[in-house]
């Protein structure tokens, strides 16, 4: 097996380049989103959005109760604390300081820089945080998040359109999925039906489920409810990409309310030609953005707020925190006189998921014409299941694997060597 293995991964074409992330590693992220943790509820994502002592606010995707998880979240969340400000200022001329030139730092800084004294601290040389475009390879190519989910109602479809992005829609239904046993191609039907078995285990479950449920639990009554089987590798492999990479987390670390959060998204998903990070681009421009600002303290119970820095002190009378949830949670940033305790249940409750990548440039296509998804069933749990192509965004032959949850964990202890090295193994399926 291992001959033959190695043989088929030479007869791949060669690569040109590679990426790899490890975003819980990432000490300025310490995870890629949130996630309702067993115990967690919306209404914790709706109580990191109160204002804090009239002066202190939260923002960013874990407090969006609408699109958690989502760029468009962190964006809403940033404008949502910027007209707080408004209110809570009186409308009057007042210093800010935004802790964070991501998604939504940016947003909340371009509603007030008008009116306000705005000044960003960005602890990275870059701008974005978690949204993170690669630009040393032959095309954009995203490491963080990367699609535009839900293009019916989206700021971020507007934000393409001002910045000249092409946005592609991703046909999931091309996709391929072959049986790392057999290395036989999977019947489009099949895979089919196992997301249709997964969606009704789901539904059946949910049905019988109180809030304290775990998502395995929901998952495991909902086979039985339902009459499915989801223990198969086609069924698992489903579970992996369902739950493992849209979560970042495990069934048995989700809460069964996870599945059906935030609002429904109406028009598909894409990916802009231009990368992610293009489209924050032009909410940067005119704002004073203070990089390689490392947040040590945000001290609210002064009559100033004072934000310490590696780069020095910051007062304001306003503050908003865009710190991720794993950085909250991590304790990282002190904050002086501690959060209300609320908040900080909240914060503990909440979970952070990981889902990381492996970029494969290579010489030429290999896989089958027109996939825009490549999947492998029944292979390694901790290897890579799940392949994105952008040949038809970036016109090479890209292709980004997919790793969430605790494999992804696991994984950030390999070298980058070995990581791309899976990849291949996984690969040599096709």
């Amino acid at each position: 097996m291992t001959a033959t293995r190695s043989s088929r991964v030479r007869a791949l074409p060669a690569l040109r380049n590679t990426r790899t992330t490890r975003w819980a590693g990432d000490e300025f992220a310490r995870g890629a989103y949130s996630a309702l943790a067993p115990g967690a509820r919306p209404d914790d994502r709706a109580r990191l959005a109160m204002p804090i002592g009239g002066r202190l606010l939260l923002a960013g995707e874990a407090t969006s109760s609408d699109y958690p998880a989502l760029v468009q979240g962190a964006l809403l969340s940033g404008q949502r604390a910027a007209e707080a400000v408004r209110q809570l200022s009186g409308g009057g001329s007042a210093r800010v300081v935004i802790i964070g030139a991501g998604s939504a730092g940016l947003a909340a800084a371009r509603r007030l820089r008008s009116a306000f004294d705005v000044t960003i601290l960005e602890a990275r040389d870059r701008i974005g945080g978690r949204v993170w475009t690669a630009d040393d390879m032959v095309a954009p190519v995203d490491l963080g998040a990367a699609w535009v989910t839900g293009r019916g109602d989206n700021p971020l479809v507007a934000l393409a359109r001002r910045s000249g992005a092409r946005l592609v829609p991703m046909r999931w239904d091309t996709r391929v999925v072959v049986d790392a046993r057999s290395g036989a191609r999977a019947a489009p039907a099949s895979v089919d039906r196992a997301e249709d078995d997964f969606q009704r285990a789901v539904t059946a479950g949910l049905d019988q489920s109180s809030p304290g449920w775990s998502l395995q639990r929901v998952i495991e009554r909902g086979e039985r409810t339902a009459g499915v089987d989801l223990q198969d590798p086609l069924g698992q492999w489903v579970i992996d990409r369902e739950v493992d990479q849209e979560f970042g987390r495990a069934a048995n670390a989700l809460s069964s309310q996870a599945i059906g959060e935030g609002a429904d998204l109406v028009g598909g998903e894409a990916l802009p030609s231009t990368g992610m990070a293009a489209l924050l681009t032009p909410l940067a421009t005119g704002l004073t953005i203070r990089r390689g600002h490392v947040v040590r303290e945000v001290d609210w119970g002064s009559r100033d707020i004072m934000v310490r820095t590696s780069g020095g002190d910051f007062r304001a009378d306003y503050a908003i925190c865009t710190l991720p949830l794993g950085v909250l949670k991590s304790d990282a940033v002190r904050f002086t006189p501690r959060l209300p305790e609320s908040v900080r249940r909240s914060i503990e409750r909440l979970g952070v998921g990981t889902l990381d990548k492996v970029v494969l440039h290579f010489d030429d296509v290999f896989w089958p014409e027109g996939a825009a998804e490549l999947g492998i069933a029944g292979g390694s749990p901790d290897g890579w299941q799940c392949f994105v192509s952008l040949l038809e965004v970036t016109g090479e032959p890209i292709l980004v694997g997919l790793r969430g949850g605790a494999a992804a964990l696991r994984g950030e202890q390999q070298s980058d060597e070995d990581a791309v090295a899976d990849a291949l193994r996984a690969l040599a399926h096709f």
